[in-house]
């Protein structure tokens, strides 16, 4: 993910990105991946890491987990 956000261009190089390890949940590990841009490029280079994060998670083959409900009835 670290390499995902150092990829996108309009993220600044100083701050650099970051990526913090924040919960384990009960299906998934939850990351922080938090990128600097000037305040009109802001959301933009957010959704480029975040489009950028997840094509790298695809690549190497980590699925995201989606909650599943599973009911029995007797």
């Amino acid at each position: 993910m670290l390499a995902a956000a150092n990829s996108v261009d309009t993220a600044l190089e100083d701050p650099a990105p970051a990526v913090v390890f924040v919960d384990m949940a009960a299906s998934s590990l939850n990351f922080n991946v938090t990128a600097w841009a000037p305040n009109d490029d802001f959301f933009p280079m957010m959704q480029e890491v975040r489009r950028a994060c997840y094509n790298s998670l695809n690549q190497a083959g980590i699925d995201i987990p989606f909650d599943q409900l599973v009911i029995h009835q007797a």
